[in-house]
């Protein structure tokens, strides 16, 4: 769960600064100096399901395992054990096998993700017809004068 909200706020963060990567991320890096799977500009499901497999195998090697809960919209639910994320092996295992393809990935489908759907509830329920895009409905609440805070209570 705590991946899934981390990746949710890097979504609302990618959206207003795409093409920008963290410093000592993998993600925002071009095609030519990242992930394989990034080769072509664009990940397949077979690619991602190869990504998470790799991500998972890393943790596995260093002791951990992957625990999957669930597939939404061809997205991967997953937690990871607190040794793995205190220990570091985490950060750097997403980072190597999985980060670049995550991202890339769930900004692909943003329009049909459970932030989305989360952010359409919320505008429904604060009298607001909700947009067709995730783009669209980012720009209706904050055109509001509403922050996402405002949405904490559709999730």
């Amino acid at each position: 769960m705590r991946r899934l909200v981390v990746v949710a706020s890097a979504l609302l963060l990618a959206a207003s600064l795409t093409g920008c990567g963290a410093s000592g991320s993998n993600v925002g890096t071009t095609a030519a100096q990242g992930h394989p799977a990034l080769s072509d500009g664009e990940v397949s499901y077979d690619e991602y399901q190869a990504a998470v497999r790799a991500y998972s195998s890393c943790l596995e090697d260093a002791g951990y395992k992957l625990i999957v809960h669930d597939e939404e919209n061809q997205t991967i639910q997953f937690s990871v054990p607190g040794g793995a994320v205190e220990s570091g092996v985490d950060a750097n295992c997403y980072d190597d096998e999985f980060a670049e393809v995550d991202a890339t990935w769930q900004i692909a489908h943003i329009d049909t993700s459970e932030s989305a759907r989360i952010l359409r509830t919320c505008l429904e329920g604060l009298g607001i017809t909700p947009g067709e895009s995730y783009d669209e409905m980012t720009k209706q609440l904050s055109d509001s004068g509403n922050d996402p805070s405002a949405c904490s209570a559709y999730s």
